[in-house]
């Protein structure tokens, strides 16, 4: 059976190998498919907002256009949406959640979309997007959605990555525990006994295993052994009564 759990430790390890590539591949497949669900969301739901809030600045002012975005934010959940000041100071209730943004949000037109784990329990996927009025940048609309779900997917698809190699792993063992005793346990032991007999001075008894595999050639050139051994002892044992009788 020694060889039977080597041969299954070899099985195993290549099991967890194709099983853990696969779990890993699929993954950040699916987590960035995740990931560009909740982009495209965001850039949607923030072209609308966008719009309105640069029309409601330029025509009611900035105040109002803070207004409606507190109002707006209560309509939004999961998402918490809210206009900021890209040059506030840290702890300034308008400053954004996410600082050194750059100049690359600067710019009319521009969407920047930064992951923020450090903020919050769950973290966040913030998307940045200009308000711009009379070609002069007055604001950030600030779009943030949790990452839970996305944590959730990710912790969900590792459990089941793990129940399967679980169960690879026990169904592979069963199996190779199974086809060991018959394909390999039990024509070994066959074949030791058969040595042990011959090691008696037995060599009767052929030994007959079945299939034609390399246990089988075996125990055939093992056969052959015995009644070459056996032809010999005869040929010893008449040489022998020959001389005693003379």
């Amino acid at each position: 059976m020694k060889l039977a759990a080597k041969i299954a430790l070899f099985i195993w390890i290549g099991i967890i190998l194709v099983i853990s590539i696969d779990a890993y591949l699929s993954l950040r497949r699916d987590l960035e498919t995740f990931r560009g669900d909740m982009i495209r969301d965001a850039r949607q739901y923030g072209r609308i907002v966008q719009g309105v809030t640069a029309s409601l600045w330029q025509e009611r002012g900035g105040t109002e256009a803070f207004n409606f975005l507190r109002e707006a934010a209560r309509e939004s959940h999961p998402m918490r949406i809210r206009l900021v000041l890209p040059n506030a100071p840290p702890g300034d209730p308008r400053a954004p959640l996410v600082g050194n943004l750059g100049p690359r949000a600067l710019r009319p037109g521009a969407e920047v979309v930064v992951e923020a784990p450090q903020v919050g329990e769950e973290g966040l996927l913030v998307t940045y997007r200009p308000i711009v009025v009379n070609d002069e940048i007055k604001a950030l609309l600030e779009i943030a959605e949790p990452m839970t779900e996305l944590r959730e997917y990710a912790n969900s698809a590792l459990w089941r990555a793990a129940a399967l190699l679980a169960g690879s792993l026990a169904a592979s063992g069963v199996l190779i525990l199974i086809a060991g005793m018959h394909l390999v346990g039990r024509p070994l032991q066959k074949l030791m006994d058969k040595t042990r007999r011959i090691g008696s001075g037995d060599f009767g008894g052929p030994l007959k295993l079945k299939g034609r595999g390399e246990l089988s050639t075996l125990a055939e050139a093992l056969n052959q052994m015995c009644e070459q051994l056996a032809l010999s002892h005869r040929k010893i044992q008449e040489e022998s009564e020959a001389r005693v009788a003379a």
